[in-house]
Formats: structure tokens, C-alpha cells, sequence
């Protein structure tokens, strides 16, 4: 899936475009912070699908601005 998103963003954006993905992805990303990417106010312990998108997050930070 994440690759489909990757694939959607990098034909459809451009320039300076905003993008915002929404969707359920049944992520649980946790207590804790990971600077820039998860924020104070998780609950719980993360799932596997919750690092998945973190790592989509880290990955495509610097990319889509």
C-alpha cells in the first residue's frame, strides 16, 4: 500500500503543492516521541502497521515539502 501512495505522490505533486494522506491504517503508533514524526500524546505500544508509517514518514520527510 505504501508504495502506491509513494507512487500516487510522486506523479500527481508538484512544486509547491500541499498534500494530505488520510486514510485508516490501522497504525498504532505509541507512547513516546520520535522527533518530527510522532508527537507527545501517543497511547499505548505500537503495532507493526504504526512503524510502518513512521518509516514512510522519516522516509518521505525531506522529500514532500
Amino acid at each position: 500500500m505504501y508504495e502506491k501512495i509513494e507512487q500516487l505522490l510522486d506523479d500527481e505533486t508538484k512544486g509547491n503543492d500541499y498534500t494530505v494522506v488520510m486514510g485508516d491504517f490501522n497504525a498504532v503508533v505509541g507512547e513516546g516521541k520520535e522527533y518530527g514524526y510522532v508527537g507527545h500524546y501517543g497511547m499505548g505500544y505500537g503495532n507493526n502497521h504504526g512503524q510502518m508509517l513512521v518509516d514512510f514518514c522519516k522516509k518521505k520527510k525531506n522529500v514532500y515539502r
